[in-house]
């Protein structure tokens, strides 16, 4: 079985300033990886993501950066979660233009 689903939210805020809030380390920690992140988005950089939830720090490679338009960021499964079981990997874009 195939699991793929798109998710979208609307942001009200400037462009510039919610690309920083995903590309800087330090700011996305204070919403989104609960237990750090280390590096900032660059294309071709490999950055680690830790979670409180689920403690280990676990690497994601960033394939393409766009300032102000597009993040690819692409991710081993997490072998532990049954959803994830039978990818493995996941790969996440945005955001999108606006």
């Amino acid at each position: 079985m195939n699991f793929k689903f798109q998710v979208s939210a609307r942001i009200a805020r400037p462009v510039a300033e919610t690309f920083e809030a995903v590309a800087d380390p330090a700011k996305l920690s204070r919403y989104f990886t609960t237990g750090g992140a280390v590096g900032r988005l660059e294309a071709g950089k490999t950055v680690h993501w830790e979670f409180a939830d689920f403690p280990g720090a676990f690497p994601v490679q960033v394939v393409e950066v766009v300032a102000n338009e597009r993040i690819v960021l692409s991710w081993e499964a997490n072998r532990a979660c049954p959803m994830a079981m039978r990818r493995s990997s996941t790969r996440a874009t945005g955001p999108p233009s606006p």
